[in-house]
C-alpha cells in the first residue's frame, strides 16, 4: 500500500479514519492520556535498554536529481545526538537511502525522517504491568523508581492486554523514543588502581630484587 510506504519512509502513521487517509509523524505532540509506571508500585517486570552502538548509524545519506545541473546529487547528513560522540562508535556509519527522489526538498524531508527514526530507537524495551486500559499506541509512559538512565519517558509503540485465572489481568508495553534521562548509557565505570604492596627484608628475591627470599 502507498500510504504505508509513505509512512515508513517518513517515519509517520498511516490511518484511515472516517474514509479519509491520514497521515501521522511518530512521536508528535497528540494530547494521549501519559501512563504513569512506577516501582515498586503498578511496574510487575521490565527490560529496558539503550541500543547496541556496534549497530547504530552516525548519519543518513539519500540522493536527488538536480533538473538545472541536469545530475545527480548525494546529501550526507550527521545525526545530532549525544551517544554519536560515544567513543564505541569509532566508524562513522550512514543509514543510506537506495532510491534517487525527485529534488532536494524531498531529501532533506527523508533524512530528517530517518534521524527522527534514529532517535526513536535511542533505547528500547517492555514494561508489563497492572491492567491499563486507557493507554493507547503513541501516549507517553513515565517510568519511575527503576534508576538512572532507564527512568524518564518512553513513546509507547505497541501494548497488550492479558487475563488470566487467578492471576488477575496486566498490561505489557512496548516502548521507543526515550525523553527526559531515559535511554542514556552509563559511563565507563572509573577503577581505583590497587597499590602494590612494599617489598621487605634485606635478601634478594629468586628475581634478584631486593625483598624478602619468594
Amino acid at each position: 500500500m502507498t500510504g504505508q510506504r509513505y509512512a515508513k519512509e517518513l517515519n509517520g502513521a498511516f490511518k484511515i479514519r472516517d474514509k479519509t487517509a491520514v497521515l501521522l509523524p511518530l512521536g508528535a505532540d497528540n494530547e494521549l492520556p501519559t501512563i504513569k509506571c512506577t516501582y515498586p508500585g503498578n511496574i510487575i517486570t521490565w527490560r529496558l535498554k539503550p541500543r547496541d552502538l556496534r549497530r547504530a548509524f552516525t548519519g543518513s545519506s539519500v540522493r536527488y536529481v538536480d533538473r538545472e545541473k541536469g545530475k545527480v546529487v548525494e546529501i550526507k547528513r550527521p545525526y545530532k545526538e549525544e551517544e554519536i560522540e560515544d567513543p564505541a562508535l569509532k566508524d562513522s556509519v550512514l543509514n543510506a537511502i537506495r532510491s534517487t527522489v525527485k529534488d532536494e526538498d524531498q531529501a532533506k524531508e527523508l533524512l530528517k525522517a530517518r534521524e527522527s527514526q534514529s532517535k526513536r530507537e535511542k533505547a528500547s524495551g517492555s514494561i508489563t504491568t497492572n491492567f491499563e486500559p486507557e493507554v493507547q499506541a503513541e501516549a507517553l509512559c513515565t517510568v519511575e523508581g527503576i534508576k538512572q538512565g532507564i527512568d524518564g519517558k518512553y513513546r509507547v509503540e505497541s501494548r497488550t492486554h492479558k487475563a488470566s485465572r487467578g492471576g488477575g489481568a496486566t498490561t505489557t508495553l512496548s516502548v521507543k523514543d526515550p525523553q527526559d534521562g531515559a535511554g542514556k548509557r552509563e559511563g565507563a565505570k572509573t577503577t581505583t588502581p590497587t597499590k602494590k604492596p612494599a617489598l621487605t627484608g634485606d635478601g634478594l628475591n629468586r628475581n634478584g630484587r631486593t625483598g624478602t627470599q619468594q
